[in-house]
Formats: structure tokens, sequence, C-alpha cells
């Protein structure tokens, strides 16, 4: 498949996305709009014709339905999360990054704010960072999708690909908070090293 193909299949399944430029895997347009309004079909096509050198994202939050990801920056930490969470492993939507991997889901308004304040992280918006990766739910994020080439020539590939109706998790509940020591991070954000 070409990267207009998965572009209209991802907007298929309400999936806001934007064009990447991969050399440092930043937005190739103004994408605020993106983050409250998916773009449109015409946009799409034109954005991702063929010879484009585009890579392509995902914007996540409400204007994907909800969509979240859990980004393992490393082989490690999802290989233990996987072994722990075979079951959801085998069907959660998962994306072979350059060092690691991005499992797919959905989750209900509010449980970032819920997890923020668990981890005694101040209230925002953005990723929320693990240590190990990250937990990219809330608008200000994205994430790149394939049939993206990383900047150092690997392709972003599914393992697991996405479906529609993808299932509504609580992140904690799904141990992606599993893999880090909440007590040491409560720790740095206060400042108590």
């Amino acid at each position: 498949m070409h990267i207009l193909d998965f572009a209209l299949w991802y907007r298929s399944l309400g999936w806001s996305c934007i064009p990447m430029l991969m050399t440092d895997k930043k937005p190739a347009v103004r994408w605020k709009k993106y983050q409250q309004t998916q773009a449109s079909e015409t946009t799409i096509r034109g954005w991702f014709a063929r010879g484009t050198t585009f890579g392509m994202a995902v914007v996540f939050g409400e204007v994907s339905g909800g969509l979240a990801s859990r980004d393992f920056d490393t082989e490690s930490t999802y290989l233990e999360w996987r072994h722990k969470h075979l079951d959801l492993a085998e069907s959660l939507p998962t994306v072979k990054t350059h060092r690691g991997f991005h499992i797919y889901f959905r989750v209900k308004a509010g449980c970032v704010a819920e997890i923020r304040t668990y981890l005694g992280k101040p209230p925002g918006t953005g990723a929320i960072d693990f240590g190990d990766g990250e937990l990219r739910a809330d608008v200000g994020c994205y994430s790149v999708l394939p049939p993206s080439r990383h900047p150092k020539g690997s392709i972003y590939k599914w393992i697991v690909e996405p479906y529609e109706d993808l299932p509504l998790l609580d992140p904690m509940d799904a141990g992606f908070l599993d893999t880090i020591n909440v007590t040491e991070r409560n720790r740095e954000n206060r400042g108590e090293r």
C-alpha cells in the first residue's frame, strides 16, 4: 500500500492524521487545527499524493475518538509488559518503531488527569513521560504511523493492525504504568532526590 492508502484507511477509522517531516519527526503543516478537526479527504489526498516525501502521524485525543498510545522506548520494557498482559498485547494495535513499540487504545475523558495526579505531576496537557516511554492521549500529542520511515532508515510497521471500535482502557488497569517506579517518580516531581 502507498502512504495515501494508509492515510485514507486511518481516516476511515476516525483518526486525525497529519503529514510529517521525518528528518526531525515534526509536523509538515500547522497542525493546531487538526487537534480539533480532521483533515478532509481532499486535503489528505493533497498531502500524500504519489511522490510525496512526507511521513505521517496520528493526533491523539477527542479528535481521534479518544485515541491514546503507550510508547515503549525499549524492547525490554515492552516485553516486560507483554509478558504480564499477553491478552492485550495480542489484541491491541501495535507498531514496531525504530527502538521500541507503540500500543494503541482508547481512553475515557479525564483519565489522563487522574494519571497525572497519581504520578504527582502538575495538571496540564501533552505526553506524560514515564522514563521508559510516554503515554500520549491528550491535546498536543501525536505519534508517527506506518509506513513512515524513521530518520535512521527503519520503517514503522504494524505487528497488530488497527481496527474499528478499539477498546476503552484505563492505562493503569492495562498495566501501562507497571514498568515505572511510581514512588521514585513522585519524589522527583516534588524535588526530593
